[in-house]
């Protein structure tokens, strides 16, 4: 009962930052439409992660990788377009900066951006482009279509999904996976080694300003972080 309390706030709150959000998003648009600037303007809306409500038993974001933290949406407006359609399959947020960069024929180069460019009107092949996901409490995963493996090895778990008929990720098919499974494993290591040295850095911005404060501006420590900071776009060079 506790816990079914627990979800039914932490949604109701959830529900009314995503009212306000879109809230705030229709003032843009109307803002832009009354300055003549909304058909010309590019426009893309998309959201950095979902949330969990314990759908896998847990609430809030960054424990793991199940659908309902990672797929997230994407709505893009070219300038011009007069009407929309929606794209099946599946594109990875990292090649999202490059796209949006080569469409707007904007120089990428100097910036070591590690996504792929992709021609927005042709957004039909991403959908057979493995999507790799992680978090820092070790969760990690590859999605390819309908096709899903997840591990954690600081829980030591396994997981396959088929998405098309088990949408909700509710029932794990190893260890007798489809012979796919050995590609997209493969696959998963192959990422996971080239990216040991890069993982990914989910900050905790109040706990690093906190961090801060305590070192002296001379430190070492707080030369990295500002290092790690500028890297993000957090702070200016």
């Amino acid at each position: 009962a506790a816990q079914r309390q627990e979800r039914r706030v932490a949604l109701r709150k959830y529900n009314s930052e995503i009212a306000y959000t879109d809230h705030a998003i229709g003032q843009l648009f109307a803002e832009l439409k009354r300055l003549n600037l909304y058909d010309a303007s590019m426009i893309v809306v998309f959201s950095d992660h979902g949330e969990e409500f314990r759908e896998h038993g847990a609430i809030g974001h960054c424990k793991t990788v199940y659908h309902e933290v990672i797929r997230v949406p994407l709505i893009v407006k070219m300038p011009h377009q007069r009407r929309g359609r929606v794209v099946p399959g599946n594109f990875p947020l990292i090649d999202l900066y490059p796209s949006v960069l080569a469409t707007l024929q904007i120089p990428a180069r100097g910036l070591a951006l590690r996504g792929d460019s992709v021609n927005f009107a042709t957004l039909l092949r991403s959908a057979d482009k493995p999507i790799y996901s992680a978090t820092d409490s070790s969760a990690k995963c590859v999605t390819l279509g309908r096709w899903k493996y997840a591990e954690c090895p600081r829980q030591a778990t396994r997981e396959f999904f088929d998405l098309a008929t088990d949408p909700l990720e509710q029932r794990n098919i190893l260890p007798t996976p489809p012979a796919i499974a050995d590609r997209l494993i493969a696959d998963f290591a192959a990422w996971d080694a080239a990216n040991i040295r890069q993982q990914f850095l989910l900050l905790d911005t109040d706990a690093i300003r906190h961090r801060m404060q305590t070192l002296s501006p001379e430190s070492s420590e707080q030369q990295t972080l500002i290092k790690q900071l500028q890297t993000l776009g957090y702070l200016q060079q």
